[in-house]
């Protein structure tokens, strides 16, 4: 049977823990990670109604967006509401892990499941995603592959849809195995050359130390040498938010109503009140061509959104204010809820780790947003 901590591993893979904001709480709050995991539930928030349907359900996990453990927590006792919830998902054998601000950013992750179902291409992150490193290493002809393929492996190498991308050249290097070292090739006190290949690879921030161990534990050297070089470019694969392209020519109120066939009817929108018809259209425009979207409360990105050339930004928890500064701008926004534009992304984790494991993963439709409406 699987455990949470290998279901863990694989969602930390997917979302590293350090792409977490520095105020967030991610991870195992609650549980064991050599526990189990037969059912897991996947859900927004950690809830009386939830840890309630996980029991009757059979669950051994549950994994939440938003953390469980967070500000106001002191104790592990019934003194507050988060002590309640976590202390009974503890009594009852209930593991809780969290993937929130780190799943926002992860490739794959919240804003690109919100930017698949509105079908955007050529999707980028909207904001500085993580920063990206060189790492060069000489390897000796006959690992090249191995350690290439080590390093890849680790989640070296990534450009876009590609992984596994590098580059190696030819040369010579030269070294003296002084007393005491134990060389794979040549002899001890005198100089020796070697054929060898310059690696290079491009890595995340997130990575790299797991990118050099799989690299040192591949490479046949006692003592390997390799450089890091911080390069002046992020990995667009990572970052708040996304932008994308849709299809051209898609009148500003028929991309409303995708929006409310994807979000149902509890959606609010801004643009400049238009004479066509009597709807309401862009300042540049009645179509849209470019998007940008983020799950949860992206208000705060409406001018990153401009920058990004974007005609409308799709998010949730936009103000007034946030509104009217996009509209002043010539932005158009949309407001489908916090939840629903996180609900998508979850669901799309829980598909992931049914088809990763063999476990059954469920969705509790009813009780996923604490929002009603008529």
């Amino acid at each position: 049977m699987v455990t949470v901590g290998e279901i863990a591993g694989f969602i930390e893979k997917l979302a590293p823990l350090a792409l977490a904001e520095s105020w967030d709480k991610v991870g195992l709050q609650v549980g064991r990670a050599t526990a189990g995991v037969g059912a897991a539930i996947v859900c927004l928030d950690v809830t009386g109604a939830i840890l309630d349907e996980a029991l009757a359900q059979g669950c051994e996990l549950v994994i939440s967006h938003h953390p469980l453990i967070f500000n106001d927590f002191t104790g592990l006792s019934d003194t507050s509401a988060t002590g309640r919830l976590a202390l009974k998902a503890a009594e009852k054998g209930l593991a809780v892990y969290v993937a929130h601000t780190n799943l926002d950013k992860a490739a794959g992750g919240i804003s690109d499941a919100l930017a698949a179902r509105l079908g955007l291409t050529d999707v980028e992150a909207l904001e500085a995603g993580d920063a990206l490193f060189k790492l060069v290493v000489f390897v000796p002809k006959l690992a090249v592959d191995e350690v290439k393929a080590a390093i890849g492996d680790a989640g070296g190498g990534r450009i876009g849809l590609y992984s596994h991308c590098a580059f190696s050249s030819a040369g010579v290097g030269t070294f003296r195995p002084l007393p005491g070292a134990n060389p794979s090739e040549g002899e001890v006190g005198r100089e020796n050359q070697v054929e060898e290949y310059r690696l290079e690879v491009e890595v995340g921030r997130t990575e790299i130390d797991a990118v050099v161990e799989a690299m040192r534990n591949a490479h046949p050297y006692e003592e390997v040498a390799y450089d890091l070089y911080e390069l002046r470019k992020y990995d667009q694969r990572r970052g708040l938010g996304r932008v994308g392209n849709i299809k051209p020519g898609v009148a500003f109120d028929d991309f409303i109503a995708l929006c409310v066939r994807i979000f149902g009817g509890h959606i609010r929108y801004a643009g400049s009140p238009g004479s066509e018809n009597g709807k309401w259209k862009m300042e540049n425009g009645s179509s849209v061509g470019r998007v940008a979207v983020c799950g949860g409360s992206g208000g705060s990105l409406v001018t990153a959104a401009k920058r990004a050339g974007a005609d409308c930004l799709l998010t949730g928890d936009i103000k007034y204010h946030e509104a009217q500064k996009a509209l002043d701008m010539g932005l158009a926004v949309i407001d489908a809820g916090h939840d629903g534009t996180e609900i998508i992304g979850m669901q799309e984790l829980g598909k992931r780790l049914e088809r990763e494991f063999n476990v059954k993963v469920l969705w509790p439709e009813a009780i996923s947003s604490i929002w009603q409406g008529v």
